[in-house]
């Protein structure tokens, strides 16, 4: 199975509580189509994205040009102000459970979360690298982790900056 694991493109700097993609952030939204054009992963594809409308709008370009519905999964939003810690990590481990547990080796799952969160998941998810080495830590909007998962293992193949 291939995983994909995306911040979210770049958000418009308004005083929203969910502020939609800045422009320049719709246009790195777009330029995943050219990275990963239809059928260059193996499929079968499931989009799962975070509540927020940026996640949402990151995975757009890819849900039309792949014509599939993007799953909206409250388990990936960024952390809520009065869960705990140990909430938000179970919340983290229960969708990588998720993923985990797809009987569909041949598949490919992509998704889209916040900084947050993917710095939380990356401390949980079993790999075969140190996730948690400093050149990971920051991610900037639209980066992303390209993963191989074998027997419980996920092995990065690719970190991308946009």
């Amino acid at each position: 199975m291939q995983i994909l694991m995306f911040r979210h493109a770049e958000k418009q700097n308004a005083f929203r509580e969910d502020p939609p993609l800045s422009p320049r952030g719709q246009a790195q939204a777009q330029s995943l189509v050219q990275r990963f054009p239809t059928g260059s992963l193996p499929g079968p594809i499931l989009l799962f994205s975070s509540p927020k409308q940026r996640a949402q709008e990151t995975l757009q370009p890819l849900s039309r040009a792949w014509r599939m519905e993007v799953k909206i999964r409250p388990e990936l939003d960024e952390r809520h102000s009065p869960e705990s810690a140990s909430q938000f990590v179970e919340r983290i481990q229960q969708f990588l459970r998720t993923i985990e547990s797809q009987k569909d080796t041949a598949q490919t799952v992509v998704f889209v979360s916040h900084s947050d969160w993917i710095a939380e998941a990356l401390i949980l998810i079993p790999a075969a690298q140190d996730l948690t080495h400093e050149k990971y830590r920051w991610w900037n909007p639209a980066q992303s982790m390209h993963f191989d998962l074998q027997e419980g293992l996920w092995h990065l193949r690719e970190f991308t900056k946009p």
